[in-house]
């Protein structure tokens, strides 16, 4: 069976994607035949190569180089390894899948520290963050992928209110259910979610629900580094036509409306929600009508060659 390529980008092609290529070398090389580069070409970090030297894995004759460096090559997979890369991946021909596994920056967590052990124990935290990430490939890219397959419509609701009455709040009940096909993966679209709950951390503000639909437009329209401000205004308008739809359904796009006065930051509110059976008589129905909503106003592709692990 062929080795798969697995490509590991980050900004300079300095530590993290070197430590990475140095570690699948290391550890995977039956399976793997791992590359690195960088958006730019820093230098190889020379306490990188010392902390890996230390777990007896030699970088030393590894180099900095950029993508242009490496030249054409076919990737299975493109591992980002931090944000500042994976927000500006180039696009990769053919099957290539890219999926970001994000590590602290050693270089700028050590920059006002003296050479010494302070400074390298930074390093030597990181490096072991990213063997143990090596270790689970190549089968966590593949799940991570995987986890990213746009569900049907159909899937999405029922999805979302599985989730919801198994105890997850409402924001994060929508952005699991659209999150995966849109480039979040499950796990982070719960996590990503949570504090917007009962109104935004139970304080009655908007629904949930409503901003939970509101980050999965973020997701497919927003503005990153790659887009212009026509790509902020395309979001806005979205944001606005599910808000209005929202409250043509249900009258009011806001918590403590939509739950009839109910203070869900007392002790008395929340026992108020569950005599009056409001999750089922109220809130499922939000989570249920933004789901629907969505379906009609954001077109979403049938997979997307992007995922991400959590690190």
């Amino acid at each position: 069976m062929p080795k798969l390529k697995i490509l590991f980008l980050c900004t300079g092609n300095s530590c993290r994607s070197q430590m990475a290529e140095g570690w699948a070398r290391h550890l995977k090389s039956d399976v793997i035949e791992p590359f690195s580069a960088g958006i730019e070409k820093h230098g190889l970090n020379p306490h990188a190569v010392k902390v890996m030297a230390e777990a007896g894995v030699d970088i030393s004759k590894q180099h900095s180089k950029t993508l242009e460096d490496i030249g054409p090559a076919h990737f299975d997979f493109v591992v980002t390894v931090c944000g500042h890369a994976s927000e500006a991946c180039p696009v990769f021909p053919g099957k290539t899948r890219v999926v970001h596994a994000g590590f602290e920056d050693p270089p700028e967590l050590t920059r006002r520290l003296p050479d010494g052990e302070e400074k390298l124990a930074v390093y030597r935290r990181v490096r072991d963050q990213i063997r143990a990430f090596v270790e689970t490939l190549p089968e966590s890219l593949k799940s991570a992928i995987q986890s990213t397959k746009e569900r049907k419509p159909e899937d999405r609701n029922e999805a979302a209110l599985e989730k919801f009455v198994a105890g997850y709040n409402c924001a994060q009940s929508v952005l699991y259910a659209y999150g995966p096909g849109l480039g979040l993966d499950a796990e982070t679209s719960l996590k990503v979610a949570t504090g917007l709950g009962a109104g935004m951390g139970r304080r009655g503000e908007v629904c949930g629900a409503v901003t939970g639909g509101i980050l999965a437009l973020g997701l497919k329209y927003g503005r990153g580094a790659r887009q212009d401000r026509s790509a902020t205004e395309e979001t806005y308008r979205k944001t606005l036509e599910l808000m209005a739809r929202f409250e043509q359904r249900h009258g009011s796009c806001l918590c403590r409306v939509l739950l009839d006065g109910c203070d869900l930051c007392t002790e008395e509110g929340q026992q108020n929600y569950k005599e009056r059976d409001l999750l089922h008589k109220t809130c499922l129905g939000c989570v249920q009508s933004v789901v629907e909503i969505l379906a009609q106003i954001v077109d979403v592709p049938e997979a997307r060659a992007c995922g991400a692990i959590k690190s």
